[in-house]
């Protein structure tokens, strides 16, 4: 029951997030909107940063697995991801754009990104020709690298920047 009401408050917090921002969202609005009290919420999350820290935890692993199933490599995530980023839409991309806005000017935010990616790093596929996962790591590094070419200046081509920076990852290590 109390993992249930936990989701329920998840999920309530991500769509408050989505609509409203971070820095806009109070946990009193979460605890709002999720029919709970604000002494139960903070019960159950010590702080707001908690509640973003776990909510949508797994949706890139989820997204992937939706995409290439359960069993899939660094290269054919690769290939997926810049396919698609060839059929990103105007929206997607200005989407992406305030992204990156946002990741610049909200230093809560721009940690949430880091957890996350730290969280889902271990569920990325591995190879026994890497047991270290040299390439893993040289994957997130040139997403990151992507970024920071666009992290002053997002414009609506940011997505074709990520795009080109996979391309050249891709040529040069698989």
């Amino acid at each position: 029951m109390d993992k249930d009401i936990r989701k329920h408050v998840l999920e309530i917090a991500d769509r408050l997030f989505e609509e409203n921002g971070y820095n806009k969202t109070s946990m009193e609005k979460i605890a709002q909107e999720s029919d709970i009290s604000r002494s139960t919420l903070f019960r159950m999350f010590k702080t707001k940063s908690e509640i973003l820290f776990l909510s949508n935890n797994d949706l890139l692993k989820d997204t992937l697995d939706e995409f290439l199933g359960k069993d899939y490599t660094l290269k054919e995530m690769i290939q997926k991801v810049i396919e698609v980023l060839d059929s990103a839409s105007y929206t997607d991309k200005v989407n992406y754009m305030n992204l990156m806005k946002k990741l610049k000017s909200e230093p809560d935010f721009q940690s949430q990104i880091f957890f996350k990616a730290l969280k889902i790093l271990p569920d990325f596929p591995s190879s026994e020709d890497d047991p270290y996962d040299v390439l893993k790591g040289a994957f997130f590094g040139n997403v990151i690298t992507a970024w920071s070419r666009i992290f002053e200046n997002p414009t609506i081509d940011s997505l074709d920047q990520v795009k080109i920076q996979l391309i050249e990852f891709e040529k040069k290590f698989l």
